[in-house]
């Protein structure tokens, strides 16, 4: 499935906001585990984007993306911004339950 023409121009974009919502998603369903959300997550880029490129030569045309290491890049700073967001969350509600005990 391709994006439509007018998202091509935010496909990195549209990588960290995917996988920010995803990390951010799964850690509220599994909040003990961030660190297997994570790394889940990351082999998950790796191997979409794998697939892209292993589908491409298995088919001998053109059906979707190819490897793409920036993609793989803005799937890290997803996650990294995920983590980071919610550790200041978990930061200052900390603060806020110290502070009213």
């Amino acid at each position: 499935m391709k994006l439509p023409r007018f998202f091509h121009h935010w496909d990195k974009e549209l990588h960290a906001g995917f996988y920010f919502g995803a990390f951010c998603f799964f850690c509220f369903i599994f909040p003990r585990y961030k660190w297997i959300v994570a790394v889940s997550l990351f082999a998950f880029g790796v191997f979409i984007e794998l697939a892209q490129d292993y589908s491409n030569h298995f088919f001998r045309k053109k059906i979707h993306g190819n490897f793409d290491p920036e993609d793989l890049f803005f799937n890290v700073v997803g996650i990294v911004s995920g983590i980071l967001i919610i550790q200041l969350v978990k930061t200052k509600n900390a603060n806020l339950s110290n502070e009213s005990g």
